[in-house]
């Protein structure tokens, strides 16, 4: 077992490591500081955790300078449930649940503290209240870990698509489906081992160097992940999008503030020209305006009535109509002008002309030229 003795060795350095690119990326997700700086407390708290592991497993340690890691013990599966609301801009309980979560924090450091070496090793020759209380907790630290990652596994589920998926996309967002599938998997079997060491205690170092062996692989590959493919802003959960009376009673985003996106958007439209663009799909244009993707859709719900496809399509419309009246309309055909605006297929363009108009392209040019 003197391989799993180093393997904290392994794990410190691709901590340390896979925390430089998080802080020195700045594209895609991680432009979003709230989700770079929970994806890097997943790593450091981990870091600290290997840490203890190896003085522990090697023996090099005074007694009183390990065992601390397992205050945050119970804060990963937690972490990685705030990291996909916060990623997919999801809507959740957070103040309920963060503050019952902090609540329990508290409540359980009279019983780890001081950590002692009895209680590192969970050697209890006599179960006192204290080491009752620890069992317990350590049980409870685990469940919570469990709980909290299937709370975000259904999270994840329920968010719905406001966009159309590149098939890059696609792959993306199923590399999430399997990592956080992953993660279930791995704290289940902490949970498993850790109560089948409580019945085989001569046992429990060899469960603890499996522990840390997995649960180090699994962070540094949920990590990892998170940097190679993320997902960006696709997902919403769109419950104060309007219902089918069009109202907007949960809706988060203030009265006054209606306007104020409203002209953000008709900016970006108007002085950038992103519509030209036939891939621009609403989460770049809640990018671009940097607000969340469901209040972007509903400013444009509530100011227009009307889908964010008729809303990119009326500016498409109206620049074709100027390229129709043009006098370098001679030199263009149908299809070119579609193209220029940002359509990608004549039958779109004729479709999205004709409901706007009421016209086909050529009746409208005859219509204005008469």
């Amino acid at each position: 077992m003197v391989f799993l003795n180093n393997i904290p060795l392994v794990g410190i350095f691709l901590g340390l490591l896979i925390s430089l690119l998080i802080v020195s990326n700045k594209e895609g997700q991680i432009k979003n500081w709230t989700v770079k700086f929970i994806l890097l407390a997943i790593i450091l708290l981990n870091i600290h955790y290997q840490f203890d592991s190896y003085f522990y497993f090697n023996d090099i340690a005074a007694p009183k300078l390990l065992g601390y890691s397992y205050l945050h013990y119970h804060l990963t599966g937690a972490l990685i449930y705030l990291y996909t609301v916060f990623l997919f801009k999801i809507k959740s309980r957070l103040k309920l649940v963060s503050g019952l979560f902090f609540t329990y924090s508290l409540l359980r450091l009279p019983i780890l503290l001081p950590i002692e070496e009895n209680v590192i090793n969970q050697n209890f020759e006599v179960l006192g209240l204290r080491e009752i209380a620890f069992l317990l907790d350590h049980y409870i630290s685990n469940v919570l870990n469990v709980w909290f990652l299937i709370l975000a596994f259904l999270r994840f589920k329920k968010a719905t698509f406001q966009v159309t998926l590149t098939k890059y996309e696609k792959i993306n967002v199923q590399w999430i489906k399997y990592v956080l599938i992953l993660s279930l998997i791995v704290f289940i079997s902490i949970l498993i081992s850790n109560i089948i060491s409580f019945f085989y205690d001569e046992e429990w170092l060899i469960y603890l160097k499996f522990e840390s062996l997995s649960l180090s692989l699994f962070l540094f590959a949920f990590a990892y992940f998170a940097i190679r493919f993320p997902v960006f802003s696709v997902f919403g959960d769109h419950k104060d999008i309007s219902d089918a009376n069009g109202k907007y009673d949960k809706s988060s985003l203030k009265s006054e503030d209606l306007d104020l996106v409203w002209n953000s958007l008709c900016q970006v439209m108007t002085e950038e020209k992103s519509y030209r663009n036939p891939d621009y799909r609403l989460n770049d244009l809640a990018d671009a305006v940097d607000k969340p993707l469901h209040h972007v859709s509903q400013v444009i719900k509530q100011k227009k009535g009307i889908s964010y496809s008729d809303f990119i399509n009326q500016f498409r419309i109206e620049e074709a109509q100027e390229l129709l009246l043009s006098p370098k309309s001679k030199q263009l055909t149908i299809l070119s002008i579609a193209y220029e605006v940002g359509f990608n297929s004549k039958t779109a363009f004729y479709n999205a002309f004709k409901k706007q108009t009421g016209l086909t392209p050529s009746a409208f040019k005859k219509e204005q030229q008469s």
